[in-house]
């Protein structure tokens, strides 16, 4: 008996040798599922589960947002009309830096999809998220045929933590087309409209003055900024 349990405290004492001096981190910040700790009430949910829209992998196939996916192609078509670009030619751009882009999510988020699959998700979700943002700003979201609760939980949706692309996806769609600076401008705008100013919607009829900040969304966290280069 004495001689068993000698064995498992040397056991235990050799994993406390052979811990970590400390726990290994990534070099960079990444998406990631909120922690558990957070998701336990259900109340918190509204603050990283979508209700109308799924962007990125974490909650791609959720039956709740299977109804996007089509307004998701249509917006998707609209983008590439209004950018005058080509499918093939955009979808290729997101191809040549999916490993690039996987490595900013999580391996939880991304091990479900090959790289082919997470490469077309990255780009339709890229895509109708700025035809989205710039339907709203030039205040055409009525155009789409969307219900209003479904606008407004897709504009909410937007912001969620686990609902997220990473911003060098934008950055991707928007450097190769000829309307890159109306687009950053745009996300400017929505940024400002939905969390900036609380109960004063601007659109772009309403700017007199292009602000000298332009907002970044990348990795979960809306940072305002002086870095963009001119395009």
């Amino acid at each position: 008996m004495g001689e068993v349990r000698t064995s498992s405290m040397e056991v235990r004492f050799k994993k406390l040798r052979e811990a970590p001096e400390a726990p290994k981190h990534s070099s960079k910040p990444k998406i990631q599922k909120v922690p558990f700790m957070l998701r336990n009430p259900k109340t918190f949910e509204k603050f990283y589960e979508p209700r109308a829209v799924a962007i990125g992998p974490f909650h791609h196939g959720n039956p709740r947002c299977e109804l996007a996916e089509d307004f998701k192609l249509m917006l998707t078509k609209r983008f590439l009309d209004y950018t005058e670009q080509k499918a093939e030619d955009v979808h290729h751009k997101i191809e040549e830096k999916i490993k690039e882009l996987k490595d900013c999510y999580t391996e939880e988020a991304t091990q479900r999809y090959d790289e082919e699959t997470l490469a077309w998700m990255l780009f339709l979700d890229g895509c109708s998220t700025l035809q989205f943002i710039q339907s709203f700003v030039d205040e055409k979201l009525e155009e789409l045929s969307i219900k209003r609760d479904q606008i407004a939980f897709a504009q909410q949706d937007l912001f969620l933590l686990e609902n997220q692309v990473p911003y060098q996806v934008l950055e991707l769609l928007m450097s190769s087309s000829n309307k890159c600076r109306e687009l950053k401008k745009s996300i400017e705008i929505y940024v400002q409209a939905n969390i900036g100013a609380p109960g004063k919607k601007q659109s772009k009829k309403q700017e007199q003055k292009e602000p000298n900040v332009a907002i970044t969304i990348d990795l979960n966290v809306l940072i305002l900024s002086r870095s963009f280069q001119p395009c």
